[in-house]
Formats: structure tokens, C-alpha cells, sequence
């Protein structure tokens, strides 16, 4: 399962430090400015991927701190976009 949430740049350290504990930090994610995505919005992107009751778990744990944004499909549609042309590029590199 894979999820966006959003939250308070000034909370970007507890976020953090949240996916870095176990069981989180042995899966997949990122934090994104919704800038370089081309999204006109404040705040950062936390991108999460991992097992459905992880994921479950980790959005319980941040829903006083994160939300889930309206476009979140879109999000992870340029997040796709961007891990595709990282690859490209590197399949390039080591051909």
C-alpha cells in the first residue's frame, strides 16, 4: 500500500524520527517539497509504502500531526514520474 500525507514543515523532525522506529523504517519513504512536485502548497509531502496494516499503523500514529491530501493521487502519479526518470537515468549510467 502506498500513501501521501501531509503535514507542518516545523513538523518534519517528529515525522522523521517517527519513520525511522521499527517497524516503519524497514519500509519504503520519502518527504517531498510539493514545489519541486509542481504543487503550489505549503507544508511537505511524506510518501510511505509498506505493508497494509504498517501503513495503518503509521497514519494512526500521525493523524493529530499529518492529513491526507485532497489530490493525493495525483502526488503519487509525479512521484511515480520522477522514481521512473531516477531509474531511467540510471539504467543509462550502468547499461
Amino acid at each position: 500500500m502506498e500513501i501521501i500525507l501531509k503535514f507542518k514543515s516545523e513538523d518534519k523532525g517528529t515525522i522523521e524520527a517517527k519513520v525511522a522506529e521499527d517497524p516503519y523504517g524497514r519500509q519504503s519513504f520519502s518527504i517531498k517539497e510539493p514545489k519541486v512536485l509542481g504543487f503550489e502548497e505549503d507544508g511537505l509531502y511524506l510518501y510511505f509504502k509498506g505493508q497494509d496494516e504498517i501503513v495503518d499503523r503509521l497514519k494512526e500514529e500521525l493523524k493529530d500531526l499529518t492529513e491526507t491530501p485532497e489530490n493525493e493521487a495525483d502526488i503519487l502519479a509525479k512521484i511515480k514520474e520522477e522514481e521512473a526518470a531516477a531509474n531511467a537515468g540510471m539504467g543509462a549510467i550502468f547499461g
